[in-house]
């Protein structure tokens, strides 16, 4: 995996790509005002180039809800749900240590690259085992929040399980959730998304089974 790794990198900056289109998927957006948790329609933008999800390339453009304060200070938490604890953790994960040795080998890595890198494989993470009726809504999510206090109300009503153990994290206006695509990046690297199940919302109400490996190494 690590030599994987270092051939995509290469030694030389990727080639110029254009800026992805933008894509309508099904998110979940958890109000802040105490309303439950539904299905929304969320369309992604390129415009992120204050957030700590540039390596997603677009991510779902929240600044109706947020206002650009907002969306200025927002932020992203991976979670992945699997199936069982015999399942294997997402390559996101198994590709940690291969990663650090790539950043810590003194190889040529353009910087857009290795913020890239970090931001993808480094960022906040956690992981959860399913309960068995929930077993078919495995998969890659990302929770966005934001952290402007000054302008947003706290949001009380992110699930337990979410914020537990987030470092002390406060989540301040809307949070909504989105899910990947097995496959997360397509040949230029941008994200993959695909629409969240409705049974989702039953996942964050009852919660998981329970938490088996958290990081928050950025």
């Amino acid at each position: 995996m690590f030599t994987a790794i270092s051939n995509l990198l290469g030694g030389r900056p990727p080639p110029a790509v254009p800026d992805p289109p933008p894509v309508t998927v099904t998110g979940v957006r958890i109000p802040a005002n105490g309303s439950a948790p539904h299905l929304v329609p969320l369309t992604t933008t390129p415009e992120i180039k204050s957030g700590t999800d540039k390596f997603l390339c677009h991510t779902p453009d929240l600044r109706h809800y947020c206002g650009e304060k907002g969306w200025d200070l927002r932020e992203r938490i991976r979670l992945d749900l699997l199936r069982d604890r015999s399942v294997p953790l997402s390559l996101h994960l198994q590709q940690q240590a291969a990663l650090r040795q790539v950043l810590m080998s003194g190889a040529t890595i353009d910087k857009d690259t290795s913020l890239h890198l970090r931001q993808r494989f480094l960022g906040p993470q956690r992981s959860f085992v399913l309960l068995p009726e929930h077993q078919h809504c495995a998969g890659a999510y990302y929770v966005f929040y934001s952290f402007a206090a000054n302008d947003l109300p706290e949001n009380e009503s992110t699930p337990k399980w979410i914020v537990a153990g987030s470092m002390g994290r406060t989540f301040f206006g809307d949070a909504f959730l989105v899910k990947m695509a097995e496959v997360e990046q397509d040949e230029n690297g941008w994200a993959v998304y695909e629409d969240i199940d409705s049974w989702v919302l039953e996942v964050l109400a009852s919660g998981p089974s329970e938490e088996i490996g958290s990081a928050w190494c950025l």
